[in-house]
Parts: C-alpha cells; sequence; structure tokens
C-alpha cells in the first residue's frame, strides 16, 4: 500500500535535489570529483573536539543534555553575534541546523505560491530545491565577473518581486565574489522596490587575500536576512549554522 495518494499538495511539490544525484555520481571510485563543496577530512580537528565534548559533558553535563531555548544556547549565540560584522545582538540570532535549514524557514516565511523569487543564473541548486516547496515563480538574473548585473536585476523587481536569495561571497557553484559596487547596487535596489534579501554566505571565511567587501546585511540590515554556517569552516557532520535579520516590529 502507497501512501502517495494522501501527500498534501505541499509535500507533491517537492522534488528529489539535484545535488544529491550530481553527488551519487562524484562517489564513483572511477570519478575525479570536481563537484562537492567537502572540506577535507583530514583537517577535521577530531582530538580537539573530543576534549571540548569531554569538558562541556563534565563541567555541564545534565545543562548540556537538557531541553533549551529554541533559539539556540544563548553564550554560543552571543560568541556569533559578537564575531559577526554590524550591530548584530544575541537576542536576534538563531542557531540552526545549517544554511538549508535557513533557505527553508525563510521560504516558509515569506514564499507564497505564485510569488516571484529572484535569484542568480546560475545559483545553488539546493536553494532552488528547498524553496521550491513553497510554489514561487522563480526570476534569473544574469551575471558577469562581479556579480548580478544591475540592470538585469532591477527589470526582475520591476515584475513585482517577493524575495532576492544571493551568496555574494563566491558564489555557487561560479565561485563569483561579488563586488563592493555591485553589493551596495543590490543593497539600494532592495531599498527602492521594498524587497528582503535572504544572504546566504557559507563561504565568507573562506577568503586566504584581499580586502573583505561589506556583506549585504551590513549595507541593507534593514532587509537583510544574513544566513552563516560552520560547514566549511570546522565540519559539515555538525549541521551548525546561524541566522539573523531585523527584528519583528
Amino acid at each position: 500500500m502507497s501512501l502517495d495518494a494522501h501527500f498534501s499538495q505541499l509535500a507533491r511539490r517537492i522534488e528529489p535535489a539535484a545535488i544529491r544525484k550530481v553527488m551519487a555520481l562524484a562517489s564513483a571510485p572511477d570519478v575525479i570529483a570536481f563537484t562537492g563543496g567537502k572540506p577535507a577530512p583530514n583537517l577535521f580537528p577530531l582530538e580537539a573536539i573530543r576534549q571540548k565534548t569531554s569538558t562541556v559533558l563534565d563541567e555541564h553535563g545534565p545543562e548540556s543534555l537538557q531541553y533549551a531555548s529554541t533559539d539556540g544556547y544563548l553564550p554560543l549565540r552571543q560568541w556569533v553575534a559578537g564575531r559577526l560584522p554590524g550591530d548584530i545582538k544575541a537576542e536576534n540570532l538563531m542557531i540552526i541546523s545549517g544554511s538549508q535549514q535557513a533557505i527553508d524557514l525563510v521560504g516558509r516565511v515569506f514564499i507564497d505560491p505564485g510569488d516571484k523569487v529572484v535569484v542568480a543564473a546560475p545559483t545553488y541548486t539546493a536553494a532552488l530545491t528547498t524553496l521550491r516547496v513553497y510554489g514561487p515563480e522563480f526570476l534569473e538574473v544574469e551575471c558577469d565577473g562581479d556579480g548580478m548585473l544591475p540592470e538585469s536585476l532591477e527589470a526582475a523587481l520591476q515584475q513585482g518581486v517577493k524575495l532576492i536569495y544571493a551568496v555574494p561571497n563566491f558564489m555557487n557553484p561560479t565561485g563569483v565574489d561579488m563586488s563592493r559596487e555591485r553589493r551596495q547596487q543590490l543593497a539600494d535596489l532592495a531599498r527602492q522596490y521594498d524587497v528582503p534579501v535572504l544572504e546566504d554566505d557559507p563561504y565568507g571565511d573562506l577568503r586566504f587575500e584581499g580586502e573583505t567587501p561589506p556583506n549585504v546585511y551590513e549595507l541593507a540590515p534593514d532587509r537583510t536576512i544574513y544566513a552563516g554556517t560552520f560547514s566549511k569552516i570546522l565540519m559539515p557532520g555538525l549541521r551548525l549554522g546561524w541566522l539573523t535579520g531585523p527584528p519583528v516590529a
């Protein structure tokens, strides 16, 4: 007996993630894979994690294993807020299960079926898969070596847009790093057309040289939801990230 006939309309919109198919192909023994954004496992700080886990259990055992606020452990939220650029308050930041949950939460809050969502062409395929559950129409914006083209972005915004999804730091899959000028133009257009921005920043801490341009969140904190993750800088198996944005009125 199959339960498919009882699925909700939302569940029927769920499609297999394209990235899963790609990763399955990449795992074949005869394939040299350039596809997955996997950090080198030999760099995982296993001994440090082992020691810190032991310390936490020794000093805060019952507390660390008990129910807690759904926003996440307050000292961790304070630490994350303190290391991020801009004036971010711990009470306005939540710990989440990686960037994918951030994308899902934002989609759930902002998108109704038929809403238009701006994305770069191309963009992170798993973000499209996650947001597609909520029934949006994607408007693709042309890009060059500096990021989203302002004229293409504005043409999309003129169609009435509910959300802009952007990866300014080392865009997935192209690796393009959005220039300071383009970030400012994105922030200005978002304000002009009164559209919220979901800034997905899993790669920002992987910058090894050159000046770090401001995040869109710094340029337009009043309309940017900012998501980050420890997956690329610590280890992805923790499924640990954060999400912040302007306070709800």
